[in-house]
């Protein structure tokens, strides 16, 4: 069990509920006089917490980038609209699926509850589905004995929000249907084993490919633990310069 915004507002919902109904089955008709303040409280606020849940647990939420380990794609500082529809519908608190519309596909950006503490939310590149065997060599993925296409695009700097900078290589890679830019630092990375994906089970890294703790480092994340998908960028702010990024308003990541 994890307690979230959504489980936090089924929790408030579930409250209010309990007191609306139980006053209008119980006390409503024998009471004289004003009803009391909580009970006021509950049957204002039940309407408006029942739409923001569906909204948040059905429709979409917003995820904060906090760190540059999806960079160039993702910057700190970016805000995204994160889709949970287009996975299905899962239960708050308990992260069951009731209705299961599709699955996560090569490339998405997926957010998720962190495999080894779903307190954190994360956000990184799926790179293996289920069944498939993944390896990493040499700054190449390696997907079921295939080498996926990179091309090196030009050199390119990692500003950091505390003003470090750091210089990295920018290449082009495919995924499939899917093309994104990545980053690389000039040193040497550590390769990965041939890692085969079980069933129910992802493989996902960060674009910044040795900037970032991803899959590599703790491994797999389970279906229950995924969040949505991420779909665009709705608000981007500059830590280092205290400034809107205007231009990335409206983005749509791919």
């Amino acid at each position: 069990m994890y307690t979230d915004l959504s489980s936090i507002l089924a929790i408030a919902t579930l409250a209010t509920a309990a007191v609306y109904f139980l006053d209008r089955l119980f006390f409503r008709a024998k009471r004289v006089g004003q009803a009391p303040f909580f009970v006021r409280i509950a049957t204002e606020a039940l309407p408006v917490l029942f739409i923001v849940l569906v909204l948040r647990v059905c429709i979409g939420e917003f995820f904060w980038i906090p760190s540059g380990s999806m960079k160039p794609t993702l910057l700190e500082g970016d805000f995204v609209l994160v889709n949970k529809f287009v996975y299905g519908i899962r239960l708050p608190i308990v992260g069951t699926t009731v209705w299961k519309r599709g699955t996560p596909q090569r490339g998405d950006i997926m957010v998720f509850h962190h495999p080894t503490d779903i307190r954190k939310e994360m956000i990184k590149r799926v790179i293996g589905l289920p069944g498939d065997v993944v390896s990493y060599k040499d700054k190449v993925l390696h997907i079921n004995g295939v080498a996926q296409n990179i091309e090196l695009v030009a050199q390119d700097l990692d500003v950091h929000p505390s003003g470090r900078v750091t210089r990295v290589q920018r290449a082009h890679e495919s995924l499939g249907d899917v093309q994104h830019d990545v980053f690389f630092q000039s040193r040497d990375g550590e390769d990965m084993l041939e890692l085969t994906v079980p069933a129910g089970q992802y493989f996902l890294m960060g674009d910044n490919r040795d900037n970032s703790r991803d899959s590599r480092e703790w491994g797999l994340v389970d279906d229950r633990y995924i969040i949505g998908k991420a779909v665009y960028i709705m608000m981007s702010w500059d830590p280092v310069h205290s400034d809107v990024r205007w231009h990335r308003i409206g983005e749509k990541l791919q």
